[in-house]
């Protein structure tokens, strides 16, 4: 099998190449990107020969089987495209797009060609994750579910991987800025510079918890009320979201300089509490803990760890598999398309200051 990848920044050099050149070996693999030396310096250090200046003469390839879509998120739904277009399975980096209306037409793309449109959120795929979703499927009239994220900006990852940098081009980075704007006006219409930023925000970190929640719990019915602040430039936001059953969730998520992050969901009923506490996922190996806790007649305190597997590594084993049995993949286009719908719905709940009924977008309350 063959494999394209389209952008080679930081998720690409830490994680999808090294993960991928020892899946399928790097003379299975081929490069793009639009800034001319990043490309020079990662295929040289990774040992890659076969590159490209652009997206279309890695696409039109009848030798690829699959491609990456690993570029800024205002450029993944155009990648995905012009892959699928083409032929080619494709897996994106979360987020699958920055727009409803975009993402439907992945899906619907795929679908006709019977292609593989997976995107990215590895945590799915991490053995402490899948231990702890079967813990809080078990758990009976829960009561409150918490998130909690507070991300260290990759400090860490920053010192523990050589990421090579390069030029982009500035009409290029006009040209992203302009499809990010474009983008968000088609998906929230005319917000302010802060609920903006908060969606960026939301979809390039909070996602992940955002398909962890609907994966586990299934979707929320109701943004009940949202906050968003910057602290030091960096925004910071509050949700509370409601469940058919009348399950609250409260999403706390925020961004630090600090070596250290914050994450984990937590879920509460009148027995027991399940705590999965993640661990760096830029350090490989690295185990989400599961937390148990029960106080019946007894009191008890259960620490897990399911496995040191790296959740990266697993989820590229997925999709690879995938495209080999043309089997539906673990997190498919229509999660990405419900994720971009529950973010939208907390950013609308922040500049309404009203509930916001997730599936429609009809204000209610006061």
């Amino acid at each position: 099998m063959k494999v394209g990848i389209v952008g080679c920044g930081f998720v690409t050099q830490s994680m999808h190449l090294p993960n991928l050149i020892e899946l399928i070996g790097r003379e299975n693999i081929s490069l793009c990107d639009i800034s001319k030396d990043l490309l020079e310096k990662v295929s040289k250090k990774y040992g890659i020969s076969s590159t490209h200046a652009t997206e279309e003469d890695l696409v039109t390839r009848r030798d690829i089987d699959a491609v990456m879509i690993c570029t800024p998120d205002a450029l993944h739904f155009a990648g995905a495209m012009n892959a699928l277009k083409e032929g080619k399975h494709v897996f994106v980096e979360k987020p699958l797009c920055l727009a409803s209306r975009d993402s439907s037409r992945l899906i619907e793309t795929a679908k006709e060609s019977n292609l593989i449109l997976q995107v990215g959120y590895n945590k799915r795929f991490n053995p402490g994750y899948m231990a702890g979703k079967q813990e809080f499927q078990g758990m009976k009239d829960i009561i409150l579910i918490r998130v909690h994220n507070l991300v260290d900006n990759r400090r860490i990852a920053k010192e523990l991987y050589q990421i090579e940098t390069g030029t982009v081009p500035e009409e290029a980075g006009a040209a992203i800025s302009k499809e990010t704007e474009r983008q968000i006006q088609l998906e929230l219409g005319d917000v302010d510079a802060l609920a903006r930023e908060a969606y960026l925000f939301l979809m390039f970190v909070t996602s992940h918890h955002l398909d962890a929640l609907r994966d586990i719990f299934g979707d929320p019915v109701a943004v009940l009320h949202t906050n968003v602040w910057k602290v030091r430039e960096k925004v910071n936001l509050i949700s509370a979201l409601q469940y058919p059953n009348g399950a609250r969730c409260n999403i706390e998520s925020g961004q630090t300089e600090r070596k250290f992050r914050d994450e984990e969901i937590c879920a509460y009923s009148p027995d027991e509490t399940v705590r999965l506490i993640w661990a760096n996922p830029f350090i490989k190996n690295a185990p989400a803990i599961l937390r148990v806790q029960r106080g019946d007649s007894n009191i008890t305190d259960i620490h897990i760890t399911a496995s040191y597997e790296d959740s990266f590594k697993l989820q590229l084993i997925d999709f690879l598999q995938c495209v080999k049995k043309r089997r539906a993949p673990k997190v498919t286009g229509e999660d990405g398309a419900k994720v971009i719908t529950i973010a939208n719905a907390i950013v609308q709940s922040f500049c309404k200051k009203r509930n916001v009924l997730i599936e429609t977008g009809e204000t209610i309350g006061q």
